[in-house]
């Protein structure tokens, strides 16, 4: 029992320290990225505006707002209620399809950078996240072994249209 008792006090403890300080920290360093992300973005379009269609800029630069408005709701939760959906409704994946079929349009080699940042940054963002579970073994062993499959969604998540992420962010949660 004491055991027990002392086991709870330390994850309330690691749960304080991570959830409380460890993580708002770190959303912060990544929200602040995803502002330089977006302000090179915005200066991109503004140089070259007819190297790049401005349906692609738009999407990107939505995500990436996005991404900054919903930092908390970056989750792993998130990233699997996606992958289930993106195949299991087909008006979605068809909707995410076009949507990153125009930002594979654009082939400036800094746009992509952007966009490579952008995917990066949310996958940090969903890592960070769900980082308080890591003092748990089976979710810190998904977390490595889907490391790949990871990026593979979030790069197709970028590509989702906002009112649907929106609707899924809230349903993970």
């Amino acid at each position: 029992m004491v055991y027990s008792i002392i086991a709870l006090g330390f994850l309330a403890a690691w749960h304080f320290v991570y959830e409380g300080i460890l993580a708002p920290s770190y959303r912060l360093k990544i929200r602040f990225k995803l502002f330089a992300l977006r302000d090179r973005l915005r200066t991109l379009r503004m140089e070259n505006p007819a190297q790049c269609g401005l349906v692609a800029f738009e999407i990107l630069d939505e995500s990436i707002c996005w991404q900054m408005e919903h930092q908390h709701e970056l989750t792993m939760p998130l990233v699997r209620a996606s992958n289930k959906r993106y195949y299991s409704d087909p008006e979605f994946a068809k909707q995410v399809n076009e949507r990153v079929a125009e930002l594979n349009e654009c082939r400036l080699n800094e746009y992509i950078e952007i966009r490579r940042g952008a995917g990066e940054l949310f996958q940090d963002a969903a890592y960070s996240n769900s980082g308080g579970w890591l003092i748990f073994a089976v979710p810190t062993a998904f977390t490595f072994v889907f490391a790949s499959k990871m990026a593979e969604v979030s790069g197709r998540l970028l590509g989702a249209p906002k009112s649907e992420l929106n609707r899924m962010a809230h349903c993970a949660s």
